[in-house]
């Protein structure tokens, strides 16, 4: 064998060089060089070992084999790979793109949409009183400098970072942003908030299409949205 059909290449010295499954299947590969190829992805077969050893999973009824051959006609089925017959050939589907694929295939002029909002600065006009208020929202928030700049506060949330920095005249305070959280007490947390000085409530929590929500407003104005998803009904509140 010289070529399996998925996540391995098979060389002369039987050698395996680890390919994803896309890549060595870009061509039709018989049904027991994809299954074995596929036993190697997953973990079953060592990628140091040639075809020898494990040639009778694939040539009888082995129920590791009828496993392998079951899940590459899953992959059929749901559209990533091609199945040709009678010859029992398996190759990729060129055309097959996965839901987590969606937001990073370029676009038809060739640009690349990036894969997520990774940061947001508020400029504040009391980097402390505006922590305060943060901090009730659940927030861990900690003071930064990058070098000679200054002082702030950083939050995490996932892939995103949130900044409070103090406003200055070029930079004044950016009350027009909106923001919002997906959190899961939204009454509560509006009571905390309205315990800092300058935060009120724009919109009362209450249910919506997006589940219960409410919209409250920072010390400088800055728009801030709470929403649960998962509440749909007063009974769930």
């Amino acid at each position: 064998m010289t070529e399996a059909g998925g996540c391995v290449k098979w060389g002369r010295r039987s050698n395996m060089q680890l390919q994803t499954l896309r890549e060595t299947l870009s061509d039709w590969s018989d049904v027991d060089a994809a299954g074995c190829a596929l036993g190697v992805c997953i973990g079953l077969i060592p990628t140091n070992e040639g075809w020898g050893r494990h040639k009778h999973v694939f040539w009888s009824s082995h129920p590791i084999g009828n496993m392998l051959y079951k899940m590459l006609d899953d992959l059929v089925a749901q559209g990533v790979l091609e199945k040709r017959e009678p010859d029992f050939q398996y190759r990729w589907n060129q055309d097959f793109r996965g839901s987590w694929e969606e937001d990073v295939l370029p676009r038809a002029d060739g640009s690349v949409p990036p894969r997520s909002l990774n940061l947001i600065v508020l400029r504040v006009s009391d980097i402390e009183h505006s922590r305060s208020f943060y901090q009730l929202l659940g927030l861990q928030l900690w003071k930064h400098a990058h070098g000679s700049g200054p002082e702030h506060y950083v939050s995490q949330l996932n892939d995103t970072t949130l900044e409070l920095y103090p406003a200055t005249p070029d930079h004044p305070v950016s009350s027009s942003t909106r923001i919002g959280f997906s959190v899961s007490d939204v009454d509560g947390l509006v009571a905390k908030v309205l315990t800092v000085a300058g935060a009120k409530v724009v919109v009362a929590p209450k249910l919506s299409e997006w589940g219960r929500r409410a919209v409250v407003a920072d010390p400088d104005g800055h728009r801030v949205e709470l929403t649960n998803p998962y509440v749909k009904s007063d009974e769930q509140r």
